[in-house]
């Protein structure tokens, strides 16, 4: 008997292999092109609606995964090489309920004896005996003075009731597997959102900090400049007063030495002054 332990996504070699088997570019019960999901029970491809269809009817009827999204064993991928959509269309054929409706035609000894034969030969398991071609199974007839919808009543009873009682622990088993599967995923999921969300909000934070940095740091910039111009200006006048009184010092000097010498004609030589210097001379005089 194999053993199968380890689960892992399908690789894409393994993917197209499995594309390439006959039949399986399109759904196997409506036909619809580029199937997307796959029954594990029956090795078929199926499309995203017929999807929702075979987990409406259970995992004990029909395991459905996702080519891309899920996970898969190899057990599991197993069943999928030795199936296929026209081995399948060709058993159902043969045993008359590949016209039935779909709900219905996996709730027969047929696709039971199907199912079974898949996952032992996946399994290593010896065949199981020929299928002797039984009937499908059809609801009791009601009595004649029943209305239509007494009957339909009647007969989803049944069904759901043959249903219920061919439930097996092994696809309970799997059915629970595949739901902690997902929830840990979910969980992950959440856990990396909300890590994400975190470091977005860190992010905001410190770009806030950052732009209440460049604000104190223009306003002092900006007192700093106002300061350099009203220093620059006081250094201007400054200058102009010192210049004016080292002005007043030297026509004092000049009218002492001419007066102590009395050659006041030389006074006369300042003519060529700027004006300033003239004016303080002519003031001092």
């Amino acid at each position: 008997q194999v053993q199968f332990r380890s689960t892992a996504a399908m690789d894409k070699p393994v993917l197209e292999r499995l594309k390439g088997l006959p039949g399986n570019d399109t759904c196997v019960d409506c036909g619809a092109g580029q199937p997307v999901w796959a029954s594990v029970s029956y090795g078929t491809f199926i499309c995203f609606e017929c999807a929702g269809v075979h987990r409406n009817m259970g995992t004990h009827l029909s395991f459905v995964r996702s080519l891309t999204l899920d996970s898969w064993k190899p057990e599991q991928i197993r069943r999928m090489e030795l199936g296929g959509n026209a081995a399948a269309k060709s058993f159902f054929n043969k045993n008359g309920i590949l016209s039935m409706p779909v709900p219905g035609r996996y709730d027969t000894p047929a696709a039971e004896y199907y199912r079974n034969r898949l996952k032992a030969l996946a399994a290593g398991e010896p065949e199981p005996p020929a299928f002797q071609g039984a009937a499908p199974p059809a609801a009791a007839k009601a009595p004649a003075t029943q209305g239509r919808g007494a009957q339909e009543s009647q007969a989803r009873r049944q069904l759901v009731g043959d249903s219920a009682a061919r439930v097996r622990p092994d696809d309970e088993a799997a059915s629970k597997e595949a739901l902690l599967e997902t929830s840990q995923k979910m969980r992950s999921e959440l856990d990396r959102m909300s890590g994400v969300s975190s470091f977005m909000d860190a992010s905001s934070s410190k770009l806030t900090q950052n732009h209440d940095k460049y604000n104190t740091f223009n306003a002092k910039l900006q007192s700093a400049s106002a300061a350099m111009r009203a220093l620059k200006r006081k250094l201007v006048s400054d200058e102009q007063f010192v210049f004016y009184c080292y002005c007043w010092f030297m026509g004092c000097a000049v009218f002492v030495a001419c007066h102590r010498l009395g050659v006041f004609w030389v006074l006369r030589w300042f003519s060529w002054l700027p004006p300033p210097l003239l004016l303080f001379f002519s003031g001092f005089w």
